[in-house]
């Protein structure tokens, strides 16, 4: 059984370690998996973003532990989701929030069998700072070898969404969407989806389908492109990406630095319709 690690912990302390000790003490025949351990410190939309765009690619009954817990040891909760096969254990924080978006058939549990938490007969009691080690990972390891989730907690129904922006039509023709993650080289992804183009069209526009357009971010056109390589070196552009989304990136370059970007930025794309 495969479980991977989504984290804000780095690697230079013990945290990542520990935590699949803890996974392989359970279950010796674990295959864990590591999808990031750099996610910005405390940044849980990151995080939901990070685990959306990987999970599609892991086999069905894989189990994604995501710790990134500024709430860690309050009475926030901690839950087990199973969707379509796969499952997410974690913190009650939003963290799951685009699985939430995407799944139309859904189960959540609120972790409270403490009997699958780190085993306190070994004087290894769980504390309130790194419940990542102390519940999330053995909930996983547990889970992994075929435990039935229900006997881990009780469902719930009221799970912690983040407020996720959607795109919205600002005048006809005119959408307006938002940075929602930076990754390593400075690429800007947004929340406008190849799925938003197909699926909607803006109030009281023409139909038909879309078939160009202009991307504005901060007041500056972006040239359209089909892959990193095809934009000038240095040159602003914009791509639909492999995850679906449309992402502004400068080909060999830094997009956040030479806009200055951040999560949240407004960028507007300005569509043609093929009857416009």
């Amino acid at each position: 059984m495969i479980i991977t690690l989504t984290t804000d912990f780095g690697y230079k302390d013990y945290f990542v370690g520990s935590m699949k000790g803890v996974i392989l003490g359970i279950n010796p025949h674990a295959q864990v998996i590591d999808i990031s351990h750099e996610v910005e410190p405390y940044n849980v939309t990151a995080a939901a973003y990070l685990i959306k765009a990987s999970y599609l690619y892991f086999p069905k009954g894989t189990i994604h532990v995501v710790v990134v817990d500024p709430g860690v040891g309050s009475t926030r909760r901690s839950i087990l989701v199973e969707k379509n096969g796969s499952y997410f254990v974690g913190p009650d924080n939003g963290v799951f929030s685009y699985i939430y978006q995407e799944a139309q058939k859904i189960r959540i549990v609120h972790l409270t069998s403490q009997e699958y938490f780190l085993n306190p007969t070994t004087q290894r009691v769980p504390g309130p700072t790194f419940q990542g080690r102390d519940i999330f990972a053995p909930v996983a390891a547990w889970l992994s070898k075929g435990i039935d989730p229900l006997k881990l907690g009780e469902q719930i129904q009221d799970p912690v969404k983040l407020p996720l922006a959607e795109p919205r039509w600002v005048n006809n023709g005119t959408l307006e969407g938002r940075i929602i993650y930076i990754d390593r080289f400075g690429n800007l992804i947004t929340n406008i989806t190849r799925t938003y183009f197909s699926a909607v069209s803006p109030p009281e526009a023409d139909q038909g389908p879309i078939t160009s357009g202009k991307v504005i971010l901060k007041g500056k056109i972006l040239a359209l492109k089909g892959f990193y390589a095809e934009g000038k070196p240095g040159e602003p552009c914009v791509l639909m990406n492999s995850c679906g989304h449309l992402e502004v990136f400068i080909n060999l370059g830094n997009a956040q630095q030479q806009f200055e970007a951040s999560v949240g930025d407004s960028i507007m794309v300005r569509v043609k319709r093929s009857n416009a």
